[in-house]
């Protein structure tokens, strides 16, 4: 039965120390107090009641994840909460002024704020998300709006990455510009660098075919 830990004081972790020190031959601490507080979650198997009322068992459907559907006629790749793929491109240098670009159309079907990609590097990524009725390109802190995205469709985004820019607009929409300094340059479809164990229930599909991606290498 968890505690709220950060809720608890010295006295409380004594008590709950003595829980097991005979268990463990260990001699118990004094002044020791019972938490006053209820457990966060009763953790008994034996206790049905309270594995119905606390417990929801996931479908295969309500967890992040990937899986190739076919909507509309075509073949897409549909990415739920914050789930992500990776994307093979050409080798390039961004040091030298190597432009990598990524082109492809999304659909929203459930939710709000998905993470359409991630370009740059672990450390100094940028994103494209689609939040309240927008396309947003967001790195260092700094978001800025591509347009609004097509709420009965498809949606077409372009990103173009270099040195310590990003740019991205919408179909032939003028592009926006952010500032950030990724020593490499991954793309990933969807959330490259996600929370752990967070599942908002957003869900996206992206039209494969409409997929393209470019290296333009500088010579020296």
């Amino acid at each position: 039965m968890p505690d709220a830990g950060p809720k608890l004081n010295a006295a409380h972790h004594r008590w709950l120390y003595n829980q097991f020190a005979g268990e463990l031959n260990r001699p118990k601490l004094d002044a020791a107090t019972a938490p006053s507080s209820e457990p966060v979650l009763w953790m008994d198997p034996a206790d049905e009641a309270a594995f119905q009322r606390d417990f929801l068992v996931p479908t295969a459907e309500s967890r992040g994840g990937s899986k190739v559907a076919n909507v509309d006629g075509r073949q897409v790749l549909r990415l739920r909460d914050h789930a992500s793929v990776g994307v093979d491109i050409d080798e390039n240098h961004r040091d030298r002024g190597d432009r990598v670009s990524l082109r492809f159309r999304f659909r929203v079907e459930r939710g709000d704020g998905q993470t359409l990609c991630t370009v740059g590097d672990f450390n100094h990524p940028a994103r494209l998300i689609a939040r309240d009725g927008q396309v947003w390109l967001c790195a260092a802190g700094v978001e800025k709006s591509c347009g609004s995205l097509n709420s009965n469709g498809w949606t077409p985004v372009c990103i173009e990455t270099y040195g310590g820019v990003t740019s991205a607009s919408i179909g032939e929409g003028s592009p926006v510009e952010v500032h950030h300094q990724p020593e490499a340059t991954w793309v990933y479809l969807g959330e490259a660098f996600p929370r752990y164990n967070v599942f908002p229930g957003t869900r996206f599909a992206i039209d494969v075919g409409a997929v393209q991606t470019r290296v333009e290498t500088k010579t020296p």
